[in-house]
């Protein structure tokens, strides 16, 4: 079989997360396996992840390779199921999982981003509200359709990364994914609908 390192690829601006997010949900690549998430891990430079981070890689290959040996029940770690907007400023985001069976930290995750017509939406605070559940707090309304990544780019922030409680804990793959979102009444307007009522 072929074992894939979702790393990131380059263009001219951005390292996209292109051909290995492919390989990962194609039923077209036989006996192809999403052998490592390296994403997550501390970058020095452009391109070579630091000392430590290749261990961890190492790491989460020999799991793979495992898995497909038939020595351990899972390879993966959790992953975005489905994205929906929880209200005008706040998305939740729900998870599937891979070997564990919750995930952590309770808030302050980083590495996501989200952008609408109006550009970069500034977020809050991104929290586990339950084990397959997760929300994004903005700092204003969205409008129209937004799309919603995690992990994406050449060097994501990687400060604070959703991890399983899985053994050994494996990082939220990454997500890209635009949604649409409801128009929602402004709170302006609702309140002069109150009025036009008195």
């Amino acid at each position: 079989p072929s074992f894939q390192a979702e790393d990131g690829i380059r263009d001219t601006s951005h390292c996209l997360v292109g051909s290995e997010m492919c390989i990962r949900d194609s039923d077209q690549v036989a006996e192809g396996y999403l052998a490592a998430t390296t994403l997550d891990l501390e970058n020095r430079g452009k391109q070579h992840l630091a000392p430590e981070a290749y261990s961890t890689m190492g790491r989460r290959v020999a799991q793979t390779v495992l898995y497909v040996l038939g020595l351990e029940s899972f390879y993966r770690g959790p992953r975005v199921a489905t994205a929906v907007s929880a209200g005008p400023q706040a998305l939740d985001l729900t998870l599937q999982h891979g070997g564990g069976r919750d995930v952590g930290p309770a808030n302050g995750i980083t590495g996501w981003e989200v952008l609408d017509r109006r550009g970069r939406a500034v977020i809050l605070n991104v929290t586990r509200q339950d084990p397959y559940t997760l929300r994004i707090l903005l700092a204003r309304p969205l409008e129209g359709p937004t799309e919603v990544r995690y992990l994406y780019g050449a060097h994501p922030d990687t400060r604070r990364p959703l991890m399983d409680n899985a053994s050994p804990p494996l990082p939220l793959e990454a997500f890209r994914r635009v949604i649409e979102v409801p128009v929602y009444p402004s709170v302006n307007n609702a309140s002069g609908a109150v009025a036009n009522r008195k």
